[in-house]
C-alpha cells in the first residue's frame, strides 16, 4: 500500500480531513499527516517538506485560506505559505499529486475566507486555486462523504494503472531467474529498488544530513542489524536517484573499507585511484596531494562526494597503527566540515566498538553530537515490508502463513537479519514456480538452521585433506583477540595460493549453493572474506570452531604482527622469537601443524635455528670463561665461589661480603590513602572468579612504586648464598626479577625486614586491586579505561619484544605505581578461592582460616605474554607457592605504623 502525505490548511478542513484519513487507512494506506505531529526540535515548515519527500503520495485540500507564511529566513524567501510549499515541493520531486478545492458555491465561514479576513483580500488563495485548476486538474468538492470518495477512487486509480511505467502493476523490471533477496551479501546499489522497510530511518538519516552540521554522520548498530544496507541502498537510492538531500548539485558517491588498503589512507588512496582513473595512487599524507586537494581537482563545480565509510571497526581489527587511526579520522572530519571541501562523509559501525573511538578528540566530538546515528530493532511490520514488498515488486508470492511462520522464527534477538536473509536465498532456490513454499521452508532448516546446514553439507562432500584447510583459512579471515566478539577479516588470494587444498575450500565455500564466504576482485586482487558477521556465531561449526581455537588464534595472530614488524625492519634478527615466546611457538606448532603457513613456519624455523647459532656463540664464550675460573680455582678453593655469577656486579658484591655483610637497598615506597571501592567484575565479563562484587574499605598502606628488580633481590640471593634467578638473557639491574617463587618472595620479605629495621611484606589482594585501580576511580587497567591507551601504561604482549622491560619505563597510574598492568604477575600474600564469597571486606588477606588450601596463592596483574583481557585490574590466577616461572615476579607493601 501506499504512503500518503494529507496536505491542507487546518482548523478550516478539520471535519474534511478526519474523514479523509479515517477512509485511506481502512483501506491500508500509510499517511503522514499533520495530526500525528508531536512536539519536536525542528521548524514545522522544514518537518512538513521532509515527510512529502518521504511519501509516494501528495494529496493536498485547498479551501479559501493561503495558510500560515514562515519567515524568508526560515528558507522562504518568495514569501510562500506551508500548504503552497509542501506542494511545490512534491511536483519538484515528481510525486503523483492529487488536489481537492472547495467548490466556489460552498457555504464557508466567512472566518476562514482571506477575501474577507486576509490581509491581501485572498489574492493569494485566488492564484493558487486557479494555478490548480488550470495545471493540476483538480478535482472540487462540496461535502465531506463526497470529498472521500474522490481520494480514494483517484487513488486506487493511481494503484491499479497510473503507476510510472517501472512500477505498473506493482512490477519493477527485474531479470528472470534472479533472486529478488541478496542473501548475505545484503542491499547494495543494484538491489536498491528492492530496499523495503526501513523509510523511516533512511529518512532520519537524510534530515541530518542536510542540517549545517550534518557533513559527518556516524551510523551505528549491531552485527546483522543492517547498517550498510540501509546506507548502501536506501541512503544511496534517496540520495543518487531520487536527489532528497538538496537540489542543484549533482551528488557522487564512494563506498570504501579501511581494509581495502594497507593504511586508512591507503585504502581511501586505492578507491580514488579506481574512480577517477588516476595513472598512480595519491599520497593522502603528502601536502601536495592532500584529500582537499583531489577533491578540488577532479569534481566538477557543482559536484559534492558523499564518501561512505563501510565497516569502521576495521580501522580496529586490521593492524594499523594508533597513529594513522587518528590522522585518517581527523583529515576526513576537518575536511568534511568545510563546506568549501564538497565532502560529505557517512560510516558505519558496529556497536561494540564506539569505545575504539572515545581515544580521539575528533571522533569523541562525534559521538557527543547529534550526528551519531543508533539504528532502531527491526519491528515485525519493518521486517514484514523487507519479506513480501521485493517478492510482489518481482512476481513472486509466498504461501500462506509462511511469511507470519520467518517473522516468528526470526524473534526480536538483534542480528537477526542475516540469518532471515540467507533462508530467503535457500528458498528462492527451492522455490516451485513463483511460489515460496512451507514445505522448502522446513526442509532448508527454517530461519536458524538454514545456513549451518547447508554450509555443513558443503564440508561434508569435500575430501579429508580440503577439509583439513578449514584452520588455516579462518585464521586469515577472523580477528579474535579475546576481549571482544570476533570480527572479519579480509585476505587475498593470492595469500592462499601455494596452498591447493585452502583454495579448493574457499572455492566450494563461495559457490552459489552455500556463500557462507565471499570472493570478489579489488585492483589486480581477489579478496576472500565471510560474508556475514553474523555466521561468526550464527554456523554452529564456525562458532565451535572459533570457541575452542581462541586462544590459539589470538596468539597466531600476535604472532603475525611480530612477522610483519620483521619483515619490514629488512629482517631484523633483533626480531625474531627467542626464549619463552619461541618455546611457545615450537610448541603451537606441534601441537596444530595444520594451522601454520609457510610463512609462519619459515619465521619460526628462523628464529630456532638462530638461537641455535647463539647457543654455539655462548657456549664457546662459557668455555673460555669455564677456563678462566678453572684458573682461578687453582688460585684457592674460595674462588671456587664466584663461579656462580656472571655479572661484574655480583663478584664484585660476593668478594666485598669478605669485608661486610651485603646491605640490603631501600626500596621507593609510595603511600596509597585509604577509601573504600568495589572490588570484582565491576565490569560485568562474566567470570566467577571475580564475583561476587562487593564494597571493600582498604586502610592507609605504603605499596613499593616498581616491582623487586634483579638488582634489589640479587643483593639478597648473594647474601644468603641461594641461586640467582634465572634472567633469560634478558638483562638484570633495573629489570624486574623473575623466576622467583611466592616462597622466593616470602624469603625476600623476610631478609629485607631484618636488614632494614622496617616491617614489609607482600600486598594483600583487596590491596592490590584498589592500588590497580586507583582507588575509587575503578579503572579497568592501572591508569586508564581504556584500551586504546593501554600501550603507554603496560608491558604485554602487543609492546614487550617477548621480555620484560626496565621497571618505570611506562607511565605511573593515579597513585605513582608503575607496571601493576603488565611486565610480571605479582604474587601476593592471599591464599586461592574459587570466588569472593565471605572474603574478608576490610582489606585483609584471605587466609587458611576460611577454608583455602595455602599450597595456591594469588598472583595479579599479568605479565610481558599476555593480552589486555588478562591486564584487567580485577583478574585473578592462583599458582603453586612453590612455582617460578619467567612471568612470575612480586611487589612490596607496608603497614603505616600508627
Amino acid at each position: 500500500m501506499a504512503k500518503i502525505y494529507l496536505s491542507s490548511t487546518y482548523e478550516d478542513l478539520k471535519d474534511y480531513r478526519y474523514v479523509v484519513l479515517e477512509a485511506l487507512r481502512k483501506a491500508g494506506h500509510q499517511v503522514i499527516a499533520m495530526e500525528d505531529y508531536v512536539a519536536m526540535d525542528k521548524r514545522p515548515v522544514d518537518k512538513c517538506l521532509e515527510d512529502v519527500e518521504a511519501a509516494d503520495i501528495y494529496v493536498g485540500l485547498f479551501a479559501f485560506r493561503y495558510g500560515h507564511t514562515p519567515p524568508a529566513h526560515h528558507h522562504n524567501p518568495d514569501g510562500l505559505s506551508i500548504t503552497e510549499l509542501e506542494y511545490r515541493r512534491a511536483v519538484l520531486l515528481r510525486k503523483p499529486c492529487f488536489t481537492f478545492l472547495v467548490k466556489d458555491t460552498t457555504a464557508w465561514s466567512r472566518v476562514f475566507d482571506d477575501a474577507v479576513t486576509g490581509v491581501d483580500r485572498g489574492e493569494r488563495i485566488k492564484a493558487l486555486r486557479q494555478h490548480l485548476l488550470d495545471e493540476n486538474l483538480a478535482d472540487e468538492f462540496s461535502a465531506p462523504g463526497e470529498l472521500s470518495t474522490l481520494v480514494l477512487a483517484a487513488i486506487s486509480k493511481y494503484i491499479q494503472a497510473g503507476q510510472p511505467d517501472s512500477q505498473k502493476n506493482g512490477r519493477i523490471d527485474w531479470p528472470e531467474n534472479k533472486s529478488p533477496y541478496p542473501g548475505l551479501g545484503g542491499f547494495d546499489k543494484k538491489y536498491a529498488p528492492l530496499f523495503f522497510g526501513r523509510d523511516r530511518e533512511v529518512d532520519e538519516l537524510l534530515s541530518k544530513m542536510r542540517e549545517p552540521k550534518g557533513r559527518v554522520l556516524l551510523v551505528v548498530g549491531a552485527s546483522g542489524s543492517g547498517k550498510s544496507s540501509v546506507v548502501e541502498a536506501g541512503v544511496w537510492q534517496a540520495v543518487i536517484k531520487q536527489r532528497r538531500l538538496h537540489e542543484g548539485v549533482e551528488p557522487v558517491w564512494h563506498r570504501c573499507q579501511p581494509s581495502d588498503g594497507d593504511t586508512p589512507f591507503d585504502a581511501l588512496a586505492r578507491k580514488m585511484k579506481s574512480a577517477w582513473k588516476l595513472t598512480t595512487r595519491p599520497d593522502l599524507t603528502n601536502k601536495e596531494t592532500t584529500l582537499p586537494r583531489l577533491l578540488a581537482r577532479y569534481l566538477t563545480q557543482n559536484q559534492e562526494l558523499i564518501l561512505f565509510i563501510d565497516q569502521m571497526e576495521e580501522l580496529f581489527t586490521s593492524g594499523f597503527k594508533e597513529s594513522d587511526i587518528q590522522a585518517f579520522w581527523q583529515q576526513l572530519i576537518d575536511t568534511a566540515q568545510d563546506k568549501e571541501n564538497r565532502l560529505r562523509v557517512i560510516a558505519t559501525i558496529r556497536s561494540e566498538f564506539i569505545g575504539n573511538l572515545e581515544a580521539y578528540e575528533s571522533t569523541l566530538d562525534l559521538l557527543n553530537s547529534p550526528y551519531r546515528y543508533h539504528l532502531r530493532p527491526v519491528s515485525p511490520l519493518m521486517l514484514q515490508d523487507m519479506l513480501q514488498k521485493p517478492a510482489q515488486a518481482t512476481g513472486y508470492v509466498f504461501e500462506p502463513g509462511l511469511i507470519d511462520r520467518i517473522i516468528t522464527d526470526a524473534g526480536s534477538e538483534p542480528g537477526h537479519l542475516p540469518l532471515v536473509a540467507y533462508a530467503l536465498q535457500q528458498l528462492f532456490e527451492k522455490r516451485k514456480g513463483n511460489t515460496f513454499t512451507v514445505e522448502a521452508y522446513s526442509a532448508i532448516g527454517e530461519v536458524v538452521g538454514a545456513i549451518g546446514n547447508k554450509a555443513d553439507d558443503v564440508l561434508l562432500r569435500l575430501s579429508d585433506e580440503v577439509r583439513g584447510a578449514f584452520d588455516r583459512v579462518f585464521a586469515k579471515l577472523v580477528h579474535s583477540d579475546q576481549e571482544s566478539p570476533p570480527t572479519r577479516r579480509r585476505a587475498t588470494m593470492s595469500a592462499f595460493a601455494s596452498d591447493r587444498s585452502a583454495v579448493e575450500l574457499i572455492d566450494a565455500l563461495a559457490g552459489k549453493d552455500c556463500r557462507v564466504v565471499g570472493k570478489r576482485t579489488s585492483g589486480q586482487e581477489t579478496i576472500v572474506e565471510v560474508v556475514h558477521e553474523k555466521l561468526l556465531d550464527a554456523w554452529p561449526f564456525l562458532a565451535g570452531w572459533l570457541k575452542e581455537n581462541a586462544v590459539f588464534l589470538a596468539w597466531q595472530q600476535g604472532l603475525n604482527g611480530k612477522i610483519k614488524d620483521y619483515v619490514t625492519s629488512n629482517r631484523d634478527r633483533d626480531l625474531l622469537l627467542r626464549g619463552f615466546p619461541l618455546t611457545e611457538a615450537l610448541e603451537w606448532l606441534k601441537k596444530k601443524p595444520d594451522s601454520f603457513s609457510e610463512r609462519e613456519r619459515d619465521f619460526i624455523h628462523a628464529s630456532k635455528n638462530h638461537r641455535r647459532s647463539r647457543k654455539i656463540l655462548k657456549n664457546f664464550g662459557r668455555i673460555v670463561v669455564f677456563q678462566i675460573v678453572c684458573m682461578l680455582i687453582a688460585w684457592g678453593s674460595w674462588f671456587g665461589a664466584l663461579s656462580g655469577y656472571r655479572e661484574l656486579d655480583q663478584v664484585w658484591l660476593k668478594i666485598n661480603q669478605v669485608w661486610s655483610p651485603i646491605k640490603a637497598e631501600s626500596p621507593v615506597m609510595v603511600k596509597i590513602p585509604g577509601g573504600r571501592f568495589e572490588q570484582g567484575d565491576v565490569e560485568k565479563l562474566g567470570e566467577p572468579s571475580r564475583k561476587p562484587v562487593r564494597p571493600v574499605t582498604i586502610k592507609s598502606f605504603l605499596m613499593g612504586k616498581h616491582e623487586v628488580t634483579f638488582g634489589e633481590y640479587d643483593r639478597f640471593a648473594i647474601a644468603k648464598g641461594r641461586p640467582l634467578p634465572n634472567d633469560q638473557g634478558w638483562g638484570r639491574r633495573r629489570r624486574p626479577v623473575i623466576n622467583v617463587s611466592w616462597d622466593d618472595a616470602k624469603a625476600y620479605v623476610e631478609w629485607l625486614s631484618a636488614q632494614t629495621g622496617k616491617r614489609y611484606r607482600l600486598p594483600t589482594e583487596s590491596e592490590w586491586e584498589y592500588a590497580a585501580r586507583g582507588g575509587d576511580q575503578q579503572q579497568k587497567w592501572a591508569g586508564t579505561v581504556k584500551e586504546s591507551q593501554l600501550g603507554a601504561y603496560a608491558v604485554f604482549f602487543e609492546n614487550s619484544g617477548n621480555q620484560t622491560a626496565e621497571v618505570g619505563t611506562k607511565l605511573p597510574n593515579e597513585f605513582g605505581l608503575h607496571d601493576l598492568s603488565g611486565n610480571v604477575w605479582e604474587w601476593v600474600e592471599d591464599c586461592a578461592h574459587a570466588t569472593y564469597t565471605d572474603a574478608p571486606e576490610d582489606g585483609s588477606a584471605w587466609l587458611e582460616d576460611s577454608g583455602a588450601k595455602c599450597r595456591l596463592r594469588v598472583i595479579r596483574g599479568g605479565a610481558w605474554t599476555v593480552l589486555p583481557w588478562s591486564l584487567h585490574a580485577s583478574n585473578r590466577v592462583t599458582y603453586a607457592t612453590g612455582l617460578r616461572s619467567g612471568h612470575l615476579g612480586f611487589r612490596l607493601a607496608q603497614d603505616i605504623e600508627p
